[in-house]
């Protein structure tokens, strides 16, 4: 009796198979009709050459694929568990079954020696601002003794530390991808990049020099702010990595 249960069932699966397969077969393909509409080129994981990725996206497109993870992803060379197996054959017999899903593409993300990078740079320019203040207080220290030559010389080097903060700012917006993952940290280099420029576009004289060091008060004060908050994201990526 039971070998007569499982054979009714066994036929019964088969038949319920075949049917929309033969209709395929004699020219109808109603029964895969589109669920879901992707952009081209939209997903990568089934190379735009692989021979079968017609059938593949077909079957995304139908809702009888769903993909492997909330990103849809596809593993052409996993292995399939029963589940899933005999979730792709119901809903290929089915359409009551088929699902109806939207996916989007991966962020990309930055390879992580690419980030190092860009915090490295980062601190480089940091460090010479650092060296930028500290040739400011010397200056301010000359002036206060009444050694005006000594105090022109000390901020003409705090303006070369600025000029060398600057490049290494520059250099870590450069090595930014355009990816979302970076929009921030390029946004807040962006800015730290323009307070640097409008501080070495100074062209320094003995007559104007004590009032470049006052005038640093601000731009200062606005490049640690966006480098504390770079700092912040930085530890984001660490987190996330």
């Amino acid at each position: 009796m039971k070998r007569f249960v499982s054979l009714l069932l066994t036929a019964a699966l088969t038949l319920g198979v075949c049917i929309p397969a033969l209709a395929a077969e004699n020219g109808s393909l109603a029964n895969f009709a589109a669920a879901n509409s992707y952009t081209e080129g939209q997903f990568t994981d089934v190379p735009a050459g692989s021979n079968y990725y017609a059938a593949v996206y077909r079957l995304y497109r139908a809702g009888v694929l769903t993909g492997s993870d909330a990103k849809g992803t596809f593993g052409p060379f996993s292995n399939i568990t029963r589940g899933a197996a005999a979730a792709i054959i119901s809903r290929m017999a089915d359409t009551g079954l088929r699902k109806s899903l939207t996916l989007r593409a991966q962020t990309a993300v930055a390879p992580v020696e690419t980030k190092q990078a860009i915090i490295e740079s980062t601190a480089d320019g940091l460090d010479a601002i650092s060296l930028a203040m500290e040739q400011t207080a010397n200056a301010a220290g000359s002036l206060a003794l009444g050694e005006s030559a000594d105090a022109y010389a000390f901020t003409q080097a705090a303006l070369d530390d600025f000029k060398i903060a600057k490049g290494c700012f520059e250099r870590a917006l450069a090595q930014c991808e355009n990816t979302d993952e970076m929009k921030l940290v390029k946004a807040a280099l962006s800015k730290v990049v323009e307070e640097l420029t409008a501080v070495c576009s100074t062209k320094l004289t003995t007559q104007n020099f004590t009032d470049f060091i006052l005038n640093l008060v601000t731009p200062v004060q606005n490049i640690m702010n966006e480098t504390d908050a770079l700092y912040q994201l930085f530890s984001d990526w660490s987190e996330g990595a």
